[in-house]
């Protein structure tokens, strides 16, 4: 039978083993993560040239050692939240020429595929809520676009963009509200566009369920 003494010391003996193997433990942790993300192409920066020319012959020497790449290139989650049909500068003018987000489509595409290597509903998962003005974006034509000589809208001339998109993996939703407002039907919504009730609540669900918000 074991005195006390004796088992005092084969108890901090072991507390002592256990002590020393949590940091070893740790540390094979943090080195595996490391390598798991290096494997991963995460610590490249960037993993592709946009343009086929290095940064540092791009815009002056240096420029690819205070270049900053995404950090989180796996299991990313973004939902861009579209209220207006096209972007208006500082005065407030209108542009009709370009589409809110989607006329900015393709560098998304660019800069998340190309720069850092990432694919598009694989390593990131996009989503694209349209309400308000928004909403006739994802439609096949509307007044939003004009009328045409006898009164009919015009088809709409971003519908390439959001096919674009969803090819690549994006999914896009139109706000129920909006629909009401606009008087949009099921039959005049782009292919793979589907509804949700209400936009803005489907933002604040998203971003519950842990998507970034991106308001262009």
């Amino acid at each position: 039978m074991f005195s006390k003494q004796k088992s005092s010391v084969l108890f901090l003996t072991g507390v002592l083993s256990l002590a020393l193997l949590v940091p070893v433990a740790n540390a094979y942790h943090v080195d595996s993560d490391e390598n798991k993300e290096k494997e991963q192409g995460k610590n490249e920066c960037p993993v592709n040239y946009l343009n086929g020319i290095p940064l540092d012959v791009e815009f002056g020497f240096g420029s690819e050692a205070i270049t900053h790449c995404l950090v989180k290139r796996h299991g990313a989650k973004l939902v861009v939240e579209v209220d207006s049909a096209f972007p208006a500068d500082i005065n407030g003018i209108v542009n009709k020429s370009k589409a809110t987000f989607l006329t900015n489509i393709d560098k998304m595409i660019d800069n998340y595929e190309v720069v850092n290597g990432m694919e598009i509903g694989k390593d990131i998962d996009i989503v694209v809520v349209m309400s308000s003005s928004g909403a006739a974006l994802l439609t096949k034509a509307h007044k939003s676009f004009g009328l045409d000589a006898f009164g009919n809208p015009n088809p709409n001339p971003f519908a390439a963009q959001v096919a674009k998109g969803i090819a690549k993996g994006m999914k896009f939703y139109l706000c129920q509200m909006a629909a009401r407002e606009l008087n949009i039907k099921r039959n005049n919504m782009l292919d793979g566009v589907e509804f949700v009730t209400g936009g803005h609540l489907a933002v604040v669900d998203l971003q519950q369920l842990g998507y970034a918000v991106l308001k262009p």
